[in-house]
């Protein structure tokens, strides 16, 4: 019997909410006392919190007593309470706004909002059984993780002939110290393999892994040297084509800008995804790894603010129709040129990942729910036979 606490400045909303929750089989719990708010919830530890006030779904906010009660505001949020223990030792009561409802509403969307509610909490805390194979995808964390990343890179950049032989065996280049690498890991009984992974490299700032870098290569009587401000704003599709990331807009106008057709923030740095490098016995596996690896990219960019969203890619011109059915599209009067660092030729495009979420695609139908999970727990989860995507615990 799930526990819902709830609290409405409408006495009368109140008890017909108890009574209509209690008809349906949970455990109603009203709140007499909104400043008592983080108290009664240390003490009855619901399962949701249906609470008078209008939050936007996926933020976090703070139960405590003087943030709470808000002023009638006619809305009901349902939210996933947390607690969190602070310096002092203190407990301290915070939630996940899961989903909202606009009085007055029917019995019918109450009940929608609350099955809606607890399917999220579901996947926000379920995690696979031991014995189960599943993927999980995220950036990458640790030193061993991003050395195991640069090792597979020179693996299969060998196997397919990009590049010759090095003595250090990993493959790694001047834009890695600003590059963000994910990774997808097949998990199976407690065992861990980097099937997969990307790069999104940044125009504007160092990566999240300079420091694993400087280490790695510091190992191997290597340089990570952080780049000159001059070629900070550089990219290696656009320099294999001689221009700047900025002259992309002369061919796709407002490209690089903050707008957006549907009024989101956008940051108007300009990226480049490239390295995407899946292991050999994993790249036709039942889990789609590539896929997986760019819905990775699209979440992580979505849980941003301001969103990332402008990024270029070279690609070799048999894959150009594969990548405008991401959404891609390709800059045909730079024609075709040799990829920088890499002897293949190449086409170059671009992509405006809002303005293709507004189209038909694979990712858009679970994506708010995968930005929440993401943004809550860094990483995406995804086991045989389901569609969904669930956090690991760590």
């Amino acid at each position: 019997m799930d526990k819902i606490l709830l609290w409405d400045s409408d006495p009368s909303l109140r008890k017909a909410l108890v009574k209509a929750l209690s008809w349906k089989g949970f455990h109603p719990v009203a709140l007499e006392d909104p400043s008592k708010l983080s108290k009664a919830l240390e003490l009855e530890r619901p399962e949701l919190s249906l609470l008078e006030g209008a939050w936007e779904p996926g933020a976090r906010i703070s139960l405590d007593g003087e943030s709470y009660p808000l002023s009638p505001n006619g809305e009901l949020s349902s939210i996933l309470p947390s607690f969190k223990v602070t310096q002092s030792g203190k407990l301290q009561a915070d939630g996940i706004i899961l989903g909202n409802l606009r009085k007055p509403f029917g019995i019918e969307d109450l009940f929608s909002n609350i099955r809606s509610s607890l399917l999220i909490k579901d996947r926000l805390e379920k995690t696979p059984l031991p014995w189960e194979e599943y993927l999980e995808v995220r950036r990458l964390r640790t030193e061993e993780e991003i050395l195991s990343a640069l090792k597979l890179r020179y693996k299969v950049y060998q196997e397919i002939g990009y590049i010759n032989q090095s003595p250090e065996e990993i493959e790694f280049d001047k834009y890695d110290p600003r590059s963000i690498i994910f990774g997808a890991f097949f998990r199976h009984n407690g065992t861990k393999e980097l099937a997969g992974t990307l790069r999104i490299i940044r125009s504007n700032d160092n990566g999240p892994h300079y420091n694993e870098l400087k280490n790695i290569l510091r190992h191997r009587s290597l340089e990570c040297s952080e780049a000159p401000a001059y070629e900070k704003s550089s990219l290696p599709a656009c320099e294999s084509f001689g221009v700047a990331p900025r002259d992309i807009s002369r061919f796709f106008p407002g490209f690089g800008s903050t707008f957006s057709e549907r009024g989101i923030n956008l940051s108007s740095e300009i990226c480049e995804l490239s390295r995407l490098v899946i292991r050999r016995k994993y790249r036709r596996h039942r889990f789609g790894i590539e896929r997986k690896l760019y819905n990775s990219v699209i979440v992580d960019c979505c849980a941003e603010e301001p969103k990332r969203n402008w990024f270029a890619i070279a690609v070799h011109p048999s894959n150009g129709s594969k990548y405008a059915r991401y959404g891609f599209n390709m800059i045909s009067s730079l024609g075709i040129k040799p990829y920088t660092s890499i002897s293949q030729p190449a086409i170059l495009m671009a992509w405006d990942l809002q303005q293709y979420l507004l189209t038909p695609n694979p990712f858009t139908k679970d994506l708010a729910l995968n930005t929440l999970v993401y943004k809550e727990n860094g990483c995406l989860l995804s086991t045989l036979g389901e569609k969904a995507s669930y956090p690991v615990q760590a």
